[in-house]
């Protein structure tokens, strides 16, 4: 007998109704997942502490919490999510104590839905394989290397 694979757990968190309603529309889009949108970071604390989950996408700058602090929840109880943080500011990494950052950057606003889905797809499937994004999208971050930075 095949054993049925559950489908990918996501958890958004935006203190923004627009970028939330923004996700909304990227994962109806994506079929094959679970997931939750919030705008309450201690609600996404707590699920990241109860439920296994497969990537996480947070805001940098909300009113009660940063993004590098659910980046760091995240890696410490879903060591095996994807993170990608998400802001529209300019992000000098350097000013942050961050230890041992793997994540995505991936800068408002989102110019093209389809490309932001495709970056998900390939986050979910762990592919690693982004040839079919823009090459002009995606950087690197000079202070951290492993820190992807996009702007779709």
């Amino acid at each position: 007998m095949e054993e049925k694979k559950s489908l990918p757990r996501v958890l958004i968190l935006d203190d923004d109704p627009l970028y939330l309603r923004v996700w909304e529309k990227v994962f109806r889009g994506i079929a094959d997942c679970h997931y939750c949108l919030t705008n309450d970071p201690y609600a996404a604390m707590a699920l990241l502490q109860s439920q296994p989950t497969d990537l996480v996408i947070s805001d940098v700058v909300m009113p009660e919490e940063i993004g590098y602090n659910i980046a760091t929840l995240a890696r410490k109880h879903q060591p095996g999510a994807a993170v990608v943080l998400t802001t529209g500011y300019d992000c000098q990494l350097s000013r942050f104590n961050l230890q041992d950052p793997h994540f995505h950057i991936l800068y408002k606003p989102y110019r093209n839905i389809s490309d932001v889905q495709r970056l998900i797809l390939h986050l979910l499937n762990r592919d690693g394989v982004f040839a079919d994004l823009s090459e002009d999208s995606v950087s690197d971050n000079p202070d951290y290397p492993d820190v992807k930075e996009w702007r779709l």
